[in-house]
Parts: C-alpha cells; sequence; structure tokens
C-alpha cells in the first residue's frame, strides 16, 4: 500500500470518508472474529475511530503512523480510548499521553520519501 492518499481526497470529504471507512474496517474485522491490528494514517484517525466505534467487536491494536508531522494529540487520544476493544495505540509523533497503559510511542522512521514518490534522492546509511 502507498501512505499519502489521503491527499487525494478533498479535505470537506475527509472526516466522511474516514467514518465510512472505520465503519467498514470495523465490520470485516468484527466479522473475521480475531483480535486485529489496524494501521491508519493519522490524518484518517479522527474519522475512522467514529466509524469503528459503530461496527467493531474484536479487541484491536491500532497504529497511527505519518500523515505529516502531525502530533496525535491527547484530544485525538481520548477519542481513540473510547473504543470499547483497544487494547493498545502505537502512534508516531505522539504527544504526552493521559493513558500511558494505553498509549506508546511507534518507534518507526517513515519519512516522506518511504511512500515510493520520492526514490531519486535515497541512500543508504552507508552511501
Amino acid at each position: 500500500p502507498r501512505l499519502r492518499r489521503y491527499r487525494e481526497i478533498h479535505p470537506s470529504d475527509m472526516s466522511s470518508f474516514a467514518c465510512a471507512l472505520g465503519k467498514r474496517l470495523g465490520e470485516v474485522l468484527t466479522g473475521l472474529g480475531q483480535p486485529a491490528a489496524l494501521c491508519l494514517e493519522k490524518p484518517y484517525v479522527d474519522g475512522a475511530v467514529g466509524g469503528l466505534a459503530l461496527t467493531l467487536r474484536v479487541p484491536l491494536v491500532l497504529l497511527c503512523v505519518n500523515g505529516g508531522d502531525a502530533p496525535l494529540v491527547r484530544e485525538q487520544q481520548r477519542r481513540i480510548a473510547e473504543l470499547p476493544t483497544l487494547r493498545a495505540c502505537f502512534a508516531m509523533n505522539l504527544h504526552v499521553p493521559d493513558r500511558d497503559d494505553l498509549f506508546f510511542p511507534l518507534p518507526l522512521g517513515l519519512p516522506h520519501h518511504a511512500d515510493g514518490l520520492h526514490r531519486g534522492g535515497l541512500r543508504g546509511a552507508s552511501d
């Protein structure tokens, strides 16, 4: 999958799109009947959490990645924490959480050029 697909969605449609995405993901994951790990880019998080809350019924570990340098702020963390089946949330650029038993920093570097759009300027660590 490619990162930064959210840029193809008009900002005024982002919330409704992400909510529909979360709702459908919750239906599919619940239908599978197994605990799940779900990776979302941060621009989808707010809407997707609303959709997941409607349909998700299996234990969930959520990974919140990239989406620019926007942090996962406490307000977003509070909404995520309301998911009844959430077991843990790992996030890049995580603000200090209120719930350090539920929110953890994701020590994963995904720079903007890791999405395959900027291959020309990449160099290895030994270059």
